[in-house]
């Protein structure tokens, strides 16, 4: 996993499964365990919508799995900073 600023960055192995079902359910299981761990963020971070923006991204064909894997691993935040507990505040 790589994370920046403002998105996240992982190398992630479906299948033939629906990408819009995918990305559908990895927000919504996320989102859901993040507010029970920190329920004050449904407050302050809660678009109406739902807690993720809705858009994604992917990039899969010709790409090399140890390629992309690579690229993901070296983007953003240091890795002894990768913890969500470093991102939220009271």
């Amino acid at each position: 996993m790589g994370i920046d600023d403002d998105h996240v960055h992982f190398v992630l192995d479906v299948g033939l499964y629906p990408l819009p079902n995918i990305i559908k359910k990895l927000k919504g299981y996320t989102a859901k365990k993040i507010l029970q761990d920190h329920p004050w963020l449904k407050k302050r971070y809660f678009w109406g919508s739902g807690l993720w923006n809705p858009s994604y991204y992917f990039d899969s064909l010709g790409r090399d799995i140890e390629e992309l894997s690579v690229y993901v691993r070296n983007q953003g935040i240091p890795r002894s900073q990768r913890k969500l507990a470093c991102y939220l505040t009271n």
